[in-house]
């Protein structure tokens, strides 16, 4: 199912924004389940204070647990006070109102669980001939604690996969180091006017292959960003 409110000369008001969310949990059904919401780092723009509030708001009290992880690829950790800052909270707010929401960074070389491989024969055909060795997928190992995942970010033209958002967040966002590496030399290989805006890539659909290896239930709403923080749709 894909729902979801767009605002094609505007932005959309926090009551909508509310809808949809609430619309999209309870699809998922959160209700004693052990949730992980996955986030953009702050080197992406979007509505995330409003987003983090309302998203605790609607499943703070019905799930069992609500925790978050940020989708750092191979940037750099950010702080407790970055954090903070990136979800629009103070570290007093952290403590004392959000205390039972988990925040963790993702680290690609360590706490990492191998899901599968990908066989060298399907790696030629998703990458077009260019590779052929097979692929071991590796990510973080956190997700195994959980019951459903739910992935939160933009979505916009991206130079490695076409467009950013999705399955990105899980590869290379919460990944090991062998798909990042050959996903972005594909890109190279195929060259940014052949990837950049394009919605199917060879690049994205080995993500997806890699994601349909992840034997968490996962969701997403898709972000689109107007400017830096307004929201023209929210789509799950």
């Amino acid at each position: 199912m894909v729902l979801g409110k767009g605002a094609a000369n505007g932005t959309l008001t926090e009551a909508e924004v509310r809808e949809v969310f609430a619309a999209g949990i309870e699809q998922i059904g959160v209700e004693g389940k052990r949730i992980l919401v996955i986030l953009p780092d702050n080197t992406r723009s979007g509505p995330i204070p409003l987003c983090f509030r309302l998203l605790t708001e609607l499943m703070l009290g019905r799930a069992a647990q609500l925790d978050m992880i940020v989708a750092l690829g191979t940037h750099r950790a950010m702080s407790n006070a970055e954090i903070c800052r990136h979800l629009g909270i103070t570290e007093q707010e952290r403590a004392e109102k959000y205390g039972a929401v988990g925040l963790f960074n993702h680290d690609w070389q360590h706490n990492l669980r191998l899901l599968g491989t990908i066989p060298a024969q399907e790696i030629e055909t998703l990458s077009q001939g260019y590779f052929h060795d097979a692929l071991p997928v590796q990510i973080n190992a956190r997700i195994f604690d959980y019951d459903h995942l739910i992935i939160l970010g933009p979505v916009f033209p991206h130079e490695v996969v076409g467009y950013s958002g999705g399955s990105k967040y899980f590869f290379p966002g919460i990944s090991g180091e062998k798909v990042m590496a050959l996903t972005h030399w594909l890109s190279g290989m195929l060259g940014v006017l052949n990837v950049i805006g394009h919605q199917d890539t060879p690049v994205r659909r080995i993500l997806h292959r890699a994601t349909e290896l992840i034997p968490v239930p996962n969701w997403c709403f898709s972000m689109v960003v107007r400017g830096h923080h307004d929201l023209a749709g929210l789509y799950f």
